[in-house]
C-alpha cells in the first residue's frame, strides 16, 4: 500500500474509532476491499482500538462476499507493516484527542487598543 493509501486509511480507523458506523467500513470496501479488510482484521485482534466484534464480522463479510478463502487478508500479510499501521492510527487518535489551542485576542497579547 502506498503512503498517501496508508494515512487515508489510519484516517478512516481513527474517524471510526471515535464514530463507529460499519455503513462506513462497507462503503470503503466497495473501492478498497482488501486494505479495509486488513484494517478490519488487524484492529478486531488489538488490545487498544475497540469495536472488536464489529470488526470481525466486518472482516469476515467482505471476504465472504469476494470469496477469499479463510485467512487471506490477515495482519501477517506480506506488504503489511503491523507496527507502522498501528502507529499511525494511534497517532491519528490521539492528534484528535488533543484540544485545540485556545485562541489569543490582542489583548491578551500586551496589544493596547
Amino acid at each position: 500500500m502506498n503512503p498517501e493509501a496508508s494515512r487515508a486509511l489510519a484516517q478512516f480507523c481513527a474517524d471510526q474509532y471515535f464514530a463507529f458506523d460499519p455503513r462506513a467500513w462497507k462503503r470503503r470496501s466497495q473501492y478498497d476491499h482488501h486494505a479495509s479488510t486488513l484494517a478490519a482484521a488487524y484492529l478486531c485482534a488489538t488490545d487498544w482500538y475497540g469495536h472488536e466484534s464489529e470488526l470481525a464480522l466486518i472482516a469476515a463479510e467482505v471476504q465472504a462476499l469476494q470469496g477469499a478463502p479463510e485467512g487471506v487478508a490477515h495482519p501477517d500479510q506480506p506488504g503489511f507493516d503491523a507496527d507502522q499501521f498501528a502507529a499511525m492510527v494511534r497517532s491519528e487518535i490521539a492528534h484528535r484527542r488533543t484540544p485545540p489551542a485556545p485562541i489569543r485576542t490582542a489583548h491578551e497579547h500586551g496589544s493596547a487598543a
